[in-house]
């Protein structure tokens, strides 16, 4: 049993290696966005420290996801990142759960992976125009596309097995 969670544990580390090396063009502001959206979250409540929280900057825009304990707690979440002057955007996606396991935090790798697979698939798509963040099953897309590139990448994204829910935030 220890072999087994000591093994997940390294795919999913060597997921987050492999995958840190793809950042898109000018992800610097959505870098510090991410950072500094995490750092005011975490220092406004106790209960929010410990809560299983993810920010996701791009293109100026930011995705809040993850679980807190109870509804009061997303609103401070919202709160904290809308004093941010380089956020354009604010999708706060938290939901009241409880923590997410190591299992669920796998299965959403995955299916991340499965979905960017998906996308590269489709012809003459630039990956860069968009980032998928998946969270408790649910695929989340951000980014700019035309009316053509959002119908495909939404197509893509729901076949993909193991999808829950695709939630597109495209501006």
């Amino acid at each position: 049993m220890i072999k087994i969670k000591y093994s997940i544990l390294f795919v999913i580390a060597l997921q987050c290696l492999v995958l840190s090396g793809c950042s898109s063009r000018g992800s610097f502001d959505d870098n510090r966005n991410e950072r500094l959206s995490m750092k005011r979250i975490i220092n406004a409540h106790p209960k929010l420290a410990s809560a299983n929280i993810n920010t996701t900057g791009f293109q100026g825009n930011l995705l809040i996801t993850g679980q807190v304990s109870s509804k009061e707690l997303i609103a401070i979440a919202s709160n904290e990142v809308k004093k941010l002057r380089n956020v354009k955007k604010i999708y706060n996606q938290l939901a009241v759960l409880g923590e997410t396991s190591l299992l669920s935090k796998t299965n959403d790798l995955l299916i991340n992976n499965r979905v960017k697979s998906e996308l590269r698939k489709l012809n003459d798509f630039d990956q860069e125009k968009i980032k998928v963040v998946t969270e408790y099953g649910v695929v989340y897309l951000m980014g700019k596309l035309t009316a053509q590139e959002s119908r495909e990448v939404l197509k893509a994204a729901k076949s993909t097995r193991g999808a829950q829910n695709v939630i597109s935030l495209n501006n």
